[in-house]
């Protein structure tokens, strides 16, 4: 597996080529805290600590400026820059942008302040990070309006305060980078969680955002699942791109066949020749028999071989979802014995008018499913 990328729409994703499974991020839960001002407003944000804080005055990162520094970098709590006379036992607003943000919070340590409300100055993710000491990380606006009450008193007092684990429904993060629409192979292939994953790094651990933290979840489930006793590279990638769930957000290109979630390989596969890797490598780039299709105007008929890799026949039946566009599916059921392989075509009668993404579904009658990714772009 390999990162798609955190470009967002300013670039398509990286690592194109097929035999690639390209990762792209999806949101994850986040650990979520408040700043309680008193006789205030009560503003969430991110937050990793589980200590409550205060209630402590709030300070403002521009009115604790230690001698010998600059407004500009009391404002972002850059290394020096906070008078510890100021900050004492105070809970310290510092914005985002020109230091690390962790790097921040250690600053406001540093000048023995109890706490720290990091806010962002312009639309972006809010990180529950392991700081120096407990923070809560504001959006912009909710930055904005604890700051304007701020300055609306003499000596505001605040707490900060834990709330727990937020799950809401997986979506792909804005920063994870889509695929070409003109490219014969949908890409990314999936997303996994991108967002405030705890890693370990170097240094101890560190909480990472980003498709090269969802890569290495894919990459993980991938090891898992080759360790199994008689699993081979082919059957797992095809488990992989065949067992996840829908996600939010935009479809297809920019999710793929949508969220990693498989725990086990079932019993029928997408499985490529290695030959037709290398002759697509060499320009021969025919309808490979990947686990996902991107039919366009000009490719509207699209070839998939599904086939038996357990040790009973299975009996396929074949279920669409998601499309407005009139997509067909012949033969649309089969008898497949172990080690054979069902053939069928998915078309389009017409040139597609809009942007369009659903899934094929094969069922067994035991239960098993497989999930066919199929993106059509104008």
């Amino acid at each position: 597996p390999a990162a798609a990328g955190n470009d967002g729409a300013e670039a398509y994703a990286a690592h194109p080529s097929p035999w690639v499974i390209t990762v792209g991020a999806s949101t994850s839960a986040q650990q979520v805290g408040a700043v309680v001002a008193l006789d205030g407003p009560r503003l969430e944000g991110a937050m990793a600590a589980t200590a409550p804080v205060g209630p402590a005055p709030l300070v403002l990162g521009t009115d604790a400026v230690a001698v010998g520094a600059d407004r500009s970098d009391a404002r972002v709590c850059a290394p020096g820059s906070l008078d510890a006379s100021a900050v004492d036992r105070a809970i310290v607003v510092c914005e985002r942008g020109a230091v690390a943000r962790v790097e921040k919070s250690r600053t406001v340590r540093l000048a023995d302040g109890a706490g720290m409300v990091l806010v962002n100055t312009a639309p972006g993710s809010t990180d529950a990070d392991l700081h120096a000491v407990p923070t809560v990380h504001l959006s912009a606006a909710d930055g904005r309006a604890l700051t304007a009450w701020a300055r609306d008193r003499s000596r505001p007092l605040v707490r900060l305060v834990a709330i727990g684990e937020e799950r809401t429904p997986a979506r792909v993060a804005r920063f994870s980078s889509g695929g070409d629409p003109t490219w014969p192979v949908l890409k990314p292939d999936l997303v996994a969680p991108g967002t405030s994953v705890l890693a370990a790094t170097t240094g101890g651990w560190a909480v990472v955002s980003g498709t090269s933290a969802a890569t290495a979840h894919v990459s993980g489930v991938a090891v898992l699942l080759l360790a199994r006793p008689g699993s081979t590279p082919d059957r797992v990638r095809s488990a992989l791109l065949t067992s996840t769930m829908p996600v939010g957000g935009p479809p297809g290109l920019r999710a793929g066949t949508g969220q990693a979630r498989v725990s086990r390989i079932p019993p029928m596969a997408y499985l490529v020749d290695p030959r037709h890797f290398r002759g697509w490598l060499t320009g021969h780039r025919s309808d490979l028999n990947l686990a996902q299709v991107l039919l366009s105007t000009g490719r509207l008929v699209a070839r998939r071989t599904i086939t038996n890799t357990g040790r009973r026949p299975l009996w396929l039946t074949t279920h669409l979802t998601g499309f407005d566009s009139a997509v067909r599916v012949s033969p649309s059921a089969g008898l497949v014995r172990p080690g054979r392989s069902l053939t069928f075509r998915i078309s389009l009668p017409t040139a597609p008018r809009t942007t369009d993404a659903g899934t094929v579904a094969w069922h067994s009658a035991a239960g098993d499913e497989s999930r066919l990714a199929v993106v059509i772009t104008r």
